[in-house]
Order: C-alpha cells, then structure tokens, then sequence
C-alpha cells in the first residue's frame, strides 16, 4: 500500500521483495556514470599534460579573467558534491580505510619498482 504522503519508501513488502520505484535499484550505468564523472573531475583539475584547469589558471594568473573564475567556482562546486556523496555512501571509516589502502598500495609499486619517484608526474600527494 502506498504512502498517503507520497513518500517512497525503501522498505520490503510481505513478500520480502523491494518494492517497484525504489531508489535501491542500482544498474551499471549509473556506476559508469559516477565513475566517469569522479576522473573528470580530477582530471580537468590536474593532469601532468598540462591541459587543465590548474595550468590555465596559471597561464592567465596576472590578469585575472571572469571565464577563469567560473570555471573555477564550477570545479569547486564538483569537487564539493564528490566528497559529500563519497562521505555519505563510505563513511568516514571507509573513506580512511580506502585512503589507506591506497597509500599501501602505491608504496608496495615504488618497492617493486613499478612506479618510479624520480618523476613527480606519477607520484600525488605525500610521495610515496
């Protein structure tokens, strides 16, 4: 039976099976999404190619121009919705533990010689 407010809810009928509407359907295509959506992100803030927002601020640092700014505001509005969805579907222990994980992870590549520390392209924040 529906709720008379409108709501859905994200309760299991009496049948045990959830119910048709809810938001707990998740498919591949919105993980696709969020993934492309999270490297956008990151790249279009900083990429070692050189083509991204941080190189073009630099380039046009002086005289500060307003398609910049907004540009800038925009990627901040991104980066802003990112960490609050990750927070909210991780937690805070997940987000430490994910963090961790890949901290281990990149020093067990510098030891095995897969990523080079030489070139600081391949290395992002804290070394490795």
């Amino acid at each position: 039976m529906p709720d008379p407010r409108g709501v859905v809810s994200n309760t299991r009928g009496w049948t045990g099976k959830w119910r048709k509407g809810t938001a707990t359907n998740s498919t591949s295509a919105a993980s696709s999404c969020a993934l492309v959506f999270s490297l956008a992100i990151v790249f279009l803030t900083f990429n070692p190619t050189g083509h991204s927002y941080y190189h073009w601020l630099q380039q046009n640092l002086t005289p500060v121009q307003p398609v910049v700014v907004i540009a800038g505001i925009l990627l901040l509005g991104a980066w802003l919705f990112f960490i609050r969805s990750t927070f909210s579907s991780m937690g805070t222990l997940g987000v430490v533990l994910l963090l961790a994980f890949v901290r281990r992870d990149r020093g067990w590549m510098v030891a095995r010689g897969w990523l080079s520390t030489a070139d600081k392209s391949t290395i992002g924040v804290g070394g490795a």
